[in-house]
């Protein structure tokens, strides 16, 4: 319901801004007028990027106006747990990149993909910013069903993990910050590396689940991407060196 009630209130806002009805919106409207075509040069520097949180919106609108059983069986059915991994790995490895939870999530990665993903989408093109981002997501998800899979070996977790609920975009997201690195000037470089890893840490410390940790190898999996830039990539970095 909030999901609709914000695309409803942007599609009027839209309306009034573009309508010479009330006078008093004139300073509104010259605004309206200068920063559209920059919001939409913007979004058309990276397709990619607000394709996918296109998609991302009308998966997240289905859930919202389904009822909790259905969105829970959605979810389930494409979820990266162990159980679902071994009846239809190449399945959930894909779609499980294209559901999140709630609109909260949704609006958390509409502003991170527009600050990290659209930029590097900018700077690498389309096509290495989604191979970056899926060897994120697929590469920390099987790793981590791996380290599952052991753990349950030994009993070291609950089996129950093995048919959580487990969506979500953030893995491939933290393989585009981690390729991102390249992207900033040499005297900044490992100020903004620190500063990753220090937030993955606190991360685990906070809540140490195999999440967290995923989010760990998601990063080292961006690092690992350097083979994918180009020398003209790095010399038209984001943050010149």
């Amino acid at each position: 319901m909030v999901l609709l009630l914000g695309i409803a209130f942007l599609w009027g806002f839209a309306k009034v801004m573009s309508s010479d009805r009330w006078p008093v919106l004139a300073p509104a409207r010259r605004l309206w007028a200068e920063w559209t075509p920059r919001a939409k040069a913007f979004v058309y520097s990276a397709p990619g990027t607000f394709i996918y949180l296109f998609v991302l919106v009308i998966t997240t609108w289905v859930l919202q106006t389904s009822s909790n059983s259905i969105a829970n069986v959605l979810l389930l059915e494409r979820s990266t747990n162990l159980y679902q991994l071994i009846q239809n790995p190449v399945k959930v490895l894909v779609t499980s990149a294209f559901w999140v939870p709630g609109p909260v999530d949704l609006l958390v990665f509409v502003f991170l993909f527009t600050i990290f993903a659209a930029r590097v989408e900018r700077w690498l093109g389309t096509a290495r910013t989604a191979i970056i981002f899926f060897a994120g997501h697929v590469g920390a998800t099987l790793i981590v069903a791996l380290w599952l899979w052991g753990s349950l070996s030994f009993t070291v977790v609950k089996s129950s993990l093995t048919t959580a609920q487990d969506v979500g975009a953030s893995y491939g997201l933290a393989a585009l910050v981690g390729v991102l690195t390249y992207a900033i000037a040499r005297r900044l470089r490992w100020f903004y590396v620190g500063v990753l890893f220090s937030l993955a840490s606190l991360v685990i410390k906070i809540q140490p689940d195999f999440t967290s940790w995923g989010h760990l190898v998601a990063l080292g999996i961006g690092f690992g991407s350097y083979f994918l830039i180009s020398d003209d990539h790095r010399h038209s970095a984001v943050v010149k060196t």
